[in-house]
């Protein structure tokens, strides 16, 4: 297909940023975000769209503290009661993609305030894992014992 001027292969590779599976997950994302904030805080969201500069910083910490829980329901993981850091990073990638969809920046408060939850994200789920981990070799170090024994 052949471009009919730079406008439309300018937007043409724009598109192609996004792979379309990644934008298809991303869409999902997205609605999870937009319908916590319509049931929550529903003055942030117009036309089914987030009024992003709008948005108090502290309501996204709120909103990725809601998104770390496994849902009601759901097998919990041995690991414990957060979900991965790639999973709810996943919705901070949806957001990010969005504004940049619309044209819109990064606030400087956003990214601070994304940046800083994440790495306490992170250190929250080492901590987690690293405690599971001890606590399976005591388990498996104990039955080794134990057969031995019998």
């Amino acid at each position: 297909m052949a471009e009919n001027n730079d406008n439309d292969r300018t937007e043409r590779i724009r598109n192609s940023r996004t792979e379309d599976s990644t934008k298809r997950i991303y869409a999902g994302k997205l609605e999870i975000v937009v319908d916590w904030f319509r049931g929550n805080f529903p003055q942030y969201v117009v036309d089914n769209s987030l009024q992003y500069d709008q948005i108090p910083d502290k309501l996204w910490e709120d909103l990725f503290s809601y998104l770390s829980r496994p849902k009601e329901g759901r097998r919990r993981r041995k690991r414990g009661d957060y979900l991965s850091f790639e999973h709810v990073s996943g919705y901070k990638s949806a957001i990010i993609d969005d504004l940049k969809s619309k044209k819109l920046r990064v606030s400087e408060n956003m990214q601070d305030t994304f940046t800083a939850y994440f790495a306490g994200y992170k250190r929250v789920i080492a901590q987690e894992v690293s405690q599971s981990s001890s606590v399976h070799v005591y388990y498996i170090l104990f039955f080794f014992y134990l057969y031995l024994y019998l």
